[in-house]
């Protein structure tokens, strides 16, 4: 299902007094968005108006998507109670170039045009009471692969050419698709990174070609068959978990002024050697990666495949692992023998590249954030009562248990002034940043550091800023708090140099702490050591750099 808004173009002048709907374009919260785009607001290129909720009912919802060129329809909501990762901001360029507002009611079944419905132009409504609409996707994504041939073996890797393929909803028909390398499009960070999670590389993207200029690391022309269709590419959000957050255009239509040489080709980021100098996946059946399924170690010498053996894993330890695996949380912990069969490393895929449990007695001290070979401590000394059924399984989330006792324990302000990517280019201080925080959790003595968005606050925000400004400047400034001023970063009038760049926090993967609320209470000397018991929330930990809280204490 998806939601979005409605641009209707009109050929009438100012006044609004006569409205013809030429066509429906539809965008989202990423910049651009065209034909294919099935989620988002509307994208302007002429006069247009805000349709209503007053009235608007189930036929007018079919009717509109049908003009967005989707012929199944849909149904539809409102600004309000669409979903955030879809909505505009309220001070997106769009509102502002709203000329008016439109009602549309009393539809007929089929109706082809405004000439078929009951349309007023005098009404007027707010941005919450503007129609969104879930309209039924003609083509979703259902895989992301990286292609490559080395001579007339086609391989899926790391890198390669990008190639989409899409599901037709209506027959479940596929279809293979090659999105283009084009001004605007995956020239963001945002868009190649969730492509390259998609296709199961959970660090993001590294780097980005051409097929026409990286010929070794690309799918040749001659794969590419009848099949597949060549149109322009895609525009993704910070954070998307969806491709129905990114706007695109139509995947299933060819452009033939789009040659094989524009198809993108796609560098994704690959874990570094870690402890054992081994990678660490989760995997299932023959070797997928997954969130839930056996842990693997893969050598960076050999490329040989070990197991963890699973018995005695606590939960910090499996913390750790999920972590070193990409992403936060240990949701679950068992053993191979333990879990479902088509959750873990198929038997047969075992027995025939002959993987075996290569460390026992894994153990990491509570103080830990990262696994460590030097700190944690394992045995790689053959145990006959470990096998391929003991091996460590587990189900990695980056979703926060809200049943876990948080204590917020530490604060620090941050600022990249000079724009580096670095840990060494950023500032460490008392005086003015983005807020970054430490949670440790009493349950298991897990410690989480990221931003703290600005909805953390909400219930006492100028105390709670407080609070943490006097906790600040006990532990990185030799001055006294006196005042203190607060805002998100996306607030800042001026936001060069005064905290952490949207770059700085996209690209080293910096995640927001999970607090629903807080209140740590007002008054001389309070400081985070007052705020008892945090809640905290299950969703993931992503969410847009604009919320982080930026902090002056002075």
């Amino acid at each position: 299902m998806m939601k979005l808004y409605v641009l209707m173009f009109l050929i009438s002048g100012a006044a609004i007094t006569a409205v013809k709907i030429s066509s429906i374009y539809l965008t989202n919260r990423a910049e651009s968005g065209r034909d294919g785009t099935y989620v988002g607001f509307p994208r302007i290129f002429s006069e247009e108006t805000r349709v209503c909720e007053e009235g608007f009912s189930a036929n007018e919802a079919d009717f509109l998507c049908r003009k967005a060129g989707f012929p199944d329809g849909g149904t539809f909501t409102t600004y309000n109670d669409l979903e955030k990762r879809y909505q505009p901001s309220r001070d997106a360029w769009y509102w502002g170039y709203v000329h008016g507002n439109l009602t549309i009611t009393n539809c007929t079944e089929n109706a082809t045009s405004l000439a078929d419905c009951t349309y007023n132009t005098g009404m007027n409504c707010t941005i919450d009471e503007s129609v969104a609409l879930k309209c039924n996707p003609v083509w979703t994504l259902e895989k992301v692969e990286l292609k490559r041939n080395i001579s007339t073996t086609v391989v899926s890797d790391s890198y390669g050419t990008l190639v989409l393929t899409m599901k037709r909803r209506t027959d479940g028909f596929l279809k293979s698709a090659l999105a283009y390398n084009a001004k605007y499009w995956f020239q963001t960070n945002a868009t190649r990174d969730f492509f390259c999670r998609e296709a199961g590389y959970p660090l993001g993207a590294e780097d980005y070609g051409n097929n026409g200029d990286n010929h070794t690391d690309s799918l040749a022309e001659i794969f590419i068959g009848s099949n597949f269709t060549l149109r322009g590419g895609v525009d993704c959000p910070v954070d998307a978990q969806d491709f129905s957050e990114c706007g695109f255009w139509a995947p299933f239509e060819t452009d033939p002024r789009i040659k094989w040489e524009n198809g993108i080709v796609l560098y994704c980021k690959t874990p570094e050697p870690g402890p054992w100098n081994s990678t660490v996946t989760i995997e299932t059946g023959h070797g997928e990666n997954s969130t839930t399924g056996t842990v693997v170690l893969t050598n960076q010498d050999t490329l040989k495949k070990g197991l963890i053996c699973g018995k005695d894993v606590d939960q910090h330890t499996a913390d750790l692992i999920c972590r070193a695996a990409g992403f936060r949380y240990a949701e679950a912990i068992a053993t191979n023998y333990e879990a479902p069969h088509n959750d873990r490393l198929d038997c047969s895929y075992v027995k025939e590249n002959e993987i075996k449990p290569v460390l026992y007695n894994v153990t990491c001290p509570l103080d830990l954030d990262v696994l460590s070979q030097e700190f944690c401590s394992a045995s790689s000394a053959i145990s006959d009562d470990c096998d391929a059924d003991s091996a460590l399984h587990l189900t990695c989330t980056d979703d926060i248990p809200p049943s876990s006792i948080w204590r917020l324990v530490h604060m620090a302000l941050a600022r990249n002034p000079g724009g580096g990517h670095k840990a060494e280019d950023v500032i460490w201080d008392g005086d003015f940043g983005t807020a970054v925080g430490t949670l440790y959790n009493r349950d298991n003595g897990t410690f989480l550091t990221g931003l703290v968005p600005i909805s953390a606050i909400q219930r006492n925000p100028y105390c709670n800023t407080q609070d943490m400004c006097r906790s600040i400047m006990e532990a990185w400034s030799s001055s006294s708090y006196t005042d203190h001023d607060y805002r998100s970063i996306g607030e800042l009038e001026e936001r060069e140099g005064k905290g952490l760049s949207c770059g700085y926090i996209i690209g080293n993967d910096m995640r927001f702490l999970p607090i629903s609320s807080m209140d740590c209470g007002c008054g001389a000397g309070v400081t985070i050591d007052d705020c008892g018991d945090i809640v905290v929330s299950s969703n993931s930990l992503q969410r847009d750099p604009e919320e982080a809280l930026w902090i002056s204490c002075f």
